[in-house]
């Protein structure tokens, strides 16, 4: 596999590179690819996007199930529940610090999403 650190990498595969998940197009597979390049964003932008009529179907193909069984239950970066969470004082950060969580992205997401 290539690795995708950027919303640019991502333009940049070759179409055949992006016909990995049946049932995707290509250029839904490079949607797909650049929402979990967003750490702390993909959770809500994966579920929304997959769980459309059009495109739920697409998640009877095994590769596609493991994708986002892996982005929605990444642990992500730790803190412990004694130390509270540090308010970013640049944007963008170096670090990804200041998304940390005790209990994970999903839990966080769940108690914090609208």
């Amino acid at each position: 596999g290539e690795r995708l650190r950027t919303e640019e990498d991502v333009l940049f595969l070759p179409s055949a590179k992006l016909r990995g998940f049946e049932g995707l197009s290509p250029g839904e597979a490079e949607v797909v690819l650049t929402m979990l390049l967003a750490p702390y964003l993909r959770i809500p932008l994966l579920l929304g996007y997959l769980g459309t009529r059009e495109r739920v179907g697409a998640l009877a193909d095994e590769r596609l199930q493991g994708v986002l069984d892996a982005a929605v239950f990444e642990p992500g970066p730790w803190r412990s529940a004694a130390t509270p969470p540090e308010a970013p004082q640049e944007i963008p950060r170096a670090t990804r610090a200041h998304l940390a969580t005790p209990w994970g992205l999903l839990y966080g997401e769940l108690c914090h999403a609208p």
